[in-house]
């Protein structure tokens, strides 16, 4: 507010309980975004679109921000659907030395994580130029030192300021492909009490870089996390691709932590060039023994929406929801020969264990840990209702009900381990 930064229309002060949430969306509005204050990355960030939805969305989002960032503390800002999600980074030293190092679209997301980011971003120059005078006024009015992202959300010619994370940032890669500075490096410069070496005029913006995220999920299955091990691995390489990657074949992925497996990172002079290299480096890429994003994402190479750059930050999981069920819409040669041979069987074995349990059995979709058991034996559930809460690979995943029963026995209890397909609770009907 002091540096006249405009924001999304929101409160400051925490929501103590899904009462407060309640007033808060009667005041700003349907949808509300509830937010983990120390969060970012998408933890700790739920969304209601009913007032309905409003108990199970601020429960959820304190659940996530206790766990992942040991701080419960909640608040509360209207949702817009389908903005840009636009990041402009931001370099400091601590001697009143700053510059803005260009923006970054990171609008493809899912799970409010994203998977596809870009510089520049495809933004009107009006809009680019408010972003960077708003962001370098933002950073000196706070004393800001380090790298840092300023992140917004632009609707049409309005932009708001979301958040800023004061750290480097995974899409980092992106800005360094299309200035040629090592951010890494100058965060440690600057920290170590150095000045900048160059000032802004000295920055120059050439082509463009576009970063995927490798993970190890399940596209098909609404992004379901899938821990497992890597039994082929091959990088794709050439002039501008870059991968930044630990993984190897014989790595087993745990599901403790995040589902990443590799930065998969190109650039070339244009953005039409940039995405056919892109979707070079896709077809080249090789994991075997786990599902990927990789499909998913040779096949957003292909959408109009992507070629043009018109997309939102709601447009990737609509796109998955269409590209999901009997892979419509995504041509055979779209694919990776890794892709082809490892869906079916996955998903048929899922379904054998689903089968075997006499339908009245709810399974885990996922490795992962329990969190929570929600009935208890002899209580009534209805379809949809959450019955477990799963974490696997830092994300937390509601197990629903897929009928109407009474719950006679539990097979799952609050803090330990679970494997796919392996009951949670079984109903009598």
């Amino acid at each position: 507010q002091d540096a006249r930064v405009p924001f999304v229309p929101g409160g400051v002060e925490p929501i103590a309980d899904a009462a407060a949430a309640r007033e808060a969306a009667n005041r700003y509005g349907l949808p509300l975004a509830l937010k983990a204050s120390a969060g970012g990355g998408g933890k700790g960030l739920k969304v209601a679109r009913s007032i309905e939805e409003i108990e199970s969305a601020f429960e959820t989002a304190r659940r996530e921000a206790l766990a992942y960032f040991k701080d419960a503390t909640i608040y509360a800002e209207r949702y817009l659907d389908n903005p840009k999600h636009i990041e402009l980074q931001v370099l400091a030293d601590k001697h009143g030395g700053a510059v803005h190092v260009g923006e970054r679209d990171c609008s493809l997301q899912r799970r409010h994580q994203k998977l596809w980011e870009e510089a520049p971003a495809q933004v009107s120059e009006t809009v680019r130029a408010a972003m960077r005078e708003a962001g370098m006024r933002a950073a000196r009015t706070i004393g800001y030192d380090s790298v840092g992202t300023i992140e917004c959300l632009v609707s049409g010619n309005d932009f708001y300021f979301l958040e800023m994370n004061t750290r480097i940032q995974v899409e980092h890669t992106v800005t360094e492909m299309v200035t040629g500075i090592d951010l890494v490096r100058e965060q440690i410069l600057v920290a170590a009490g150095e000045p900048l070496g160059f000032d802004q005029a000295a920055l120059e913006f050439r082509g463009c870089s576009i970063e995927v995220r490798v993970n190890a999920e399940d596209p098909a299955q609404g992004f379901r996390p899938e821990p497992g091990t890597i039994a082929a691995y091959r990088e794709p390489g050439g002039p501008g691709v870059r991968v930044d990657s630990a993984a190897y074949a014989g790595w087993s992925i745990p599901p403790e932590y995040d589902s990443l497996i590799g930065k998969l990172v190109v650039w070339a002079p244009t953005r039409a060039q940039t995405i056919a290299r892109l979707r070079r480096a896709i077809d080249e890429y090789v994991v075997e023994g786990v599902p990927t994003t990789l499909p998913l994402l040779r096949a957003l190479c292909e959408d109009p929406r992507v070629i043009d750059a018109s997309y939102g930050t709601s447009t990737l999981e609509a796109f998955a929801r269409s590209w999901q069920a009997p892979m419509s819409g995504v041509k055979r040669r779209d694919l990776t020969p890794t892709a082809k041979r490892r869906t079916a069987p996955r998903l048929s074995a899922l379904r054998r264990e689903s089968a075997n349990a006499g339908g009245n059995t709810v399974v885990s979709p996922m490795h992962g840990l329990v969190v929570e058991v929600r009935p208890s034996p002899g209580e009534s559930v209805s379809e949809g209702h959450v019955v477990a809460i799963i974490e696997a690979m830092k994300m937390m995943n509601e197990i629903r009900a897929h009928q109407n029963g009474i719950v006679k026995e539990i097979h799952a209890a609050a803090g330990s381990a679970i494997e796919i397909g392996r009951a949670s609770c079984r109903e009598r009907v």
